[in-house]
């Protein structure tokens, strides 16, 4: 997980802002998110990253709802 978090931040600047990459950018924040939780990092920041991802998934209408409804039942797992 670590090493894919490494990876992901790296990534995720490519993602953001590049009209053909877009679609994957809340794909990249989901992702980067499990990895810092799963490697013990910012849990914090994992938690900013999932929030953004779900709004993007949702305002942007990218693929289905389906992501935005996992990413809110990960959001809900950790929620104190």
């Amino acid at each position: 997980p670590k090493q894919a978090a490494q990876q992901l931040e790296l990534a995720l600047p490519i993602f953001e802002g590049t009209p053909e990459t877009e679609p994957h950018e809340p794909a990249a924040r989901f992702a980067l998110a499990r990895a810092l939780v799963e490697s013990d990092g910012d849990a914090a920041r994992a938690i900013a990253l999932a929030q953004q991802a779900a709004v993007q998934y949702r305002e942007k209408d990218f693929f289905s709802g389906a992501a935005a409804t996992e990413i809110d039942a990960w959001l809900a797992a950790r929620s104190p």
